[in-house]
């Protein structure tokens, strides 16, 4: 189940189903400074607008605000493989 709150009685599988016959994407936002190569994950959102304001918010806390410009949002399609083909070590 999601979750144990009242209201919530939908198993996790419907729940994807659910947000996607939405028609509805996610948004991945990142920091990512290229001096450290360390990228952290801020958040999942479900619109490019919240993204945007979490980063406005994020931008000025501690670590943040040494790399205000290292924030990226990234579209994701919902139940959909993102790495089909594998990937290689360099």
């Amino acid at each position: 189940m999601l979750s144990n709150r009242p209201g919530r009685k939908r198993p996790i599988a419907d729940a994807g189903r659910a947000f996607k016959s939405k028609g509805m994407d996610l948004f991945v936002l990142l920091h990512d400074p290229p001096e450290t190569g360390r990228v952290k994950v801020l958040g999942l959102y479900s619109s490019v607008t919240l993204a945007e304001a979490a980063i406005e918010r994020a931008r000025v806390l501690p670590g943040f605000i040494d790399a205000p410009d290292s924030f990226t949002i990234h579209r994701y399609d919902v139940d959909k493989d993102h790495w089909p083909r594998g990937f290689v070590h360099l």
